[in-house]
């Protein structure tokens, strides 16, 4: 069984296309609005009420929301990058 240090985080199966095509459809949209408002209501709750170990808790779920909101980003870009270095390498 492969585990999350077993693969390799630049290996996707989608081309830059497709992650372009997502970013737009109104499913990732409907996402994207969902998750920001677990995170406005995470940041909602640290000013309010965090207090302690609960800080750091609040913080870390608030940065993993917005790194799955940067994801599709992330991976539009590193696709387009290596789909950018195999076109030039066939130039050649």
């Amino acid at each position: 069984m492969k585990t999350l240090k077993d693969s390799d985080p630049t290996e996707y199966l989608s081309t830059s296309r497709q992650i372009a095509e997502f970013i737009d459809n109104v499913v990732w949209k409907d996402i994207e609005k969902e998750l920001k408002e677990w995170l406005n209501q995470i940041l909602d709750d640290l000013v309010e009420n965090a207090e302690g170990n609960d800080i750091h808790l609040h913080r870390g779920r608030a940065q993993a929301l917005r790194k799955v909101l940067l994801l599709p980003q992330i991976m539009f870009e590193s696709i387009q990058m290596e789909e950018d270095t195999e076109r030039d390498s066939k130039k050649e």
